[in-house]
């Protein structure tokens, strides 16, 4: 068999002897196994690099996210009923309302003609793993100190929320389409 593949690749080389051949073949045969551990190695470089850039932990979300196109991202991002994004921040504002009972309120520093609040939930100002949220466009602008391992939990319950939200949208929108078709053949 190795004889056939020599033959085949050589055959614009002319007359060669048999030991040129080979030598050729060895190395061919070389010359693959070193393309396949560099392409091995490519793969292992840019699965560390992916770790290294998502943290320590492999998060297959977060790869899929950046997997997507951008144009994907805007589509899945939109929303087709004006409501969704004010149901969205009603079950985010009720979860963080429910995240800890030691959770208290208070007047935020960086508003000072709105009514605002910071919540609190009985961390040290100073904890590594505290995480700061503004969100700016609320006329009450709370300031929330949470846990990232909470805020991740949020995070995920809302992209959960969103999912099924946008898949009741799609489902809305077929039951449209269908009643428009069952109208005009009627």
């Amino acid at each position: 068999m190795a004889d056939e593949k020599l033959c085949g690749n050589m055959d614009g080389l002319g007359s060669l002897s048999i030991e040129a051949k080979k030598l050729i073949l060895g190395m061919q045969s070389r010359l693959d196994s070193m393309e396949k551990e560099l392409h091995e190695l490519k793969k292992k470089n840019s699965s560390q690099q992916m770790q290294q850039f998502a943290g320590e932990e492999k998060n297959e979300l977060l790869y899929y996210l950046r997997s997507l196109s951008p144009e994907k991202v805007v589509e899945l991002s939109e929303s087709s009923c004006p409501g969704v994004e004010e149901a969205v921040y009603s079950v985010v504002h009720g979860l963080l309302a429910t995240l800890s009972p030691k959770m208290h309120t208070n007047r935020s520093p960086t508003s000072e003609n709105m009514a605002g609040g910071a919540v609190n939930f009985g961390m040290e100002e100073d904890d590594e793993f505290t995480e700061l949220v503004e969100d700016v466009s609320l006329p009450f602008q709370p300031l929330i100190s949470i846990p990232r391992d909470r805020l991740a939990r949020l995070l995920f319950w809302c992209m959960m929320l969103g999912h099924y939200i946008r898949g009741q949208e799609c489902r809305l929108e077929l039951m449209h389409l269908l009643a428009v078709s069952s109208d005009a053949h009627s």
